[in-house]
């Protein structure tokens, strides 16, 4: 039987990471998994694999706000109704002080730094490199630290 499956990834997800993506979507399948979720890693890394039955399910039964960019918030809220496989980022990548995604206009500027620097790696930057290098800038960090709390704080919802 085929079974239907869309991904959910970050527009700004670093391409290095997509072994990862790779690794669990062999996991979701093996797994029969409604939905995979990496969460705690850095914001804009995150990815959510999620089958077309189990968002059916969300848009039938949730409210208006679960159809939306939150299309996964309903299976997160009624977790006891689906197959739910979590994936652990590495701990490297658990860091709440940073965020990669784009959102401000100090995002965007911290992203185009990063590119720059990395420009020779580009499209595949590694996310631990990104972490290195804000690391040993810390003005650079210091750019976008105003909204990580925020950002972690609804991130999961």
């Amino acid at each position: 039987m085929v079974r239907l499956t869309f991904f959910v990834l970050r527009a700004n997800l670093p391409s290095s990471f997509l072994k990862k993506v790779e690794e669990a979507w062999e996991i979701h399948k093996l797994e029969n998994s409604d939905a995979t979720f990496m969460d705690g890693i850095i914001d804009g890394c995150g990815f959510e694999i999620i089958s077309l039955q189990a968002l059916r399910v969300s848009h039938e039964k949730g409210e208006s706000k679960h159809r939306s960019e939150l299309c996964t918030l309903y299976i997160r809220e009624n977790h006891s109704k689906f197959k739910i496989t979590k994936l652990n980022p590495p701990k490297e990548l658990v860091r709440t002080d940073l965020r990669l995604t784009v959102d401000n206009p100090e995002d965007l500027s911290l992203c185009r730094t990063i590119y720059s620097h990395f420009q020779e790696l580009v499209p595949r930057i590694p996310i631990s490199e990104i972490v290195k290098f804000l690391d040993t800038n810390p003005k650079l960090k210091e750019l976008v630290y105003q909204f990580t709390e925020i950002g972690y704080s609804t991130m999961y919802l």
